[in-house]
């Protein structure tokens, strides 16, 4: 129990640093958001039901909020995409 606490510290600290990274130049993110989504063919409703309101999903695409890092771990998960692929600049690899 205490280690998958300690786990999931760490991994919330390197998605705040991707996150910190990443803020200035959002593009990618949005990208894999909606690459993701379409790939697994879903809906901006779909996605987001439980996690965000449609609202603001919206926003997190179009690049208007940045979302918590708690929200992009459930988007991850649902979208079945690792957070750091949603997160990484595809350019710079």
């Amino acid at each position: 129990e205490l280690d998958k606490r300690v786990n999931k510290v760490k991994i919330d600290r390197k998605i705040k640093i991707l996150l910190k990274e990443t803020r200035g130049n959002q593009t990618g993110f949005r990208e894999a958001l909606i690459f993701y989504r379409k790939k697994n063919k879903l809906t901006q409703e779909v996605l987001a039901k439980g996690i965000c309101s449609v609202s603001y999903y919206s926003k997190i695409e179009s690049g208007q909020v940045t979302p918590s890092t708690e929200i992009i771990n459930l988007l991850a998960d649902r979208l079945g995409a690792p957070t750091s692929e949603l997160l990484l600049d595809k350019d710079s690899l």
